[in-house]
């Protein structure tokens, strides 16, 4: 697991991404419920990806780590923004 690192990261964050900009919709539309189990998912996402944050100590070893979440979150919010873009329309 170690080896895939970079990549379980992205696909995390592509993943953590999305699901915080679907709980802001709901936040929006005011579905509670589901927003309830958004919301307690979201924490669990997030400290999966930020467990290789946290055991690297090399600090270009971190920035590497840092790229790959904040590529997979703007992936993870273009597709919400896309997949709305397409609901509303």
């Amino acid at each position: 697991m170690n080896s895939k690192k970079y990549l379980i990261v992205f696909l995390l964050s592509v993943l953590g991404d999305f699901v915080a900009s679907c709980y802001s919709y709901l936040i929006a539309h005011e579905w509670v419920l589901s927003q309830m189990f958004v919301g307690f998912t979201l924490p669990f996402i997030n400290f999966l990806s930020i467990k290789y944050f946290i055991d690297s100590k090399d600090t270009k070893e971190r920035l590497k780590i840092t790229c790959c979440a904040a590529s997979g979150m703007a992936i993870g919010s273009t597709v919400m923004l896309l997949l709305l873009k397409d609901l509303v329309n």
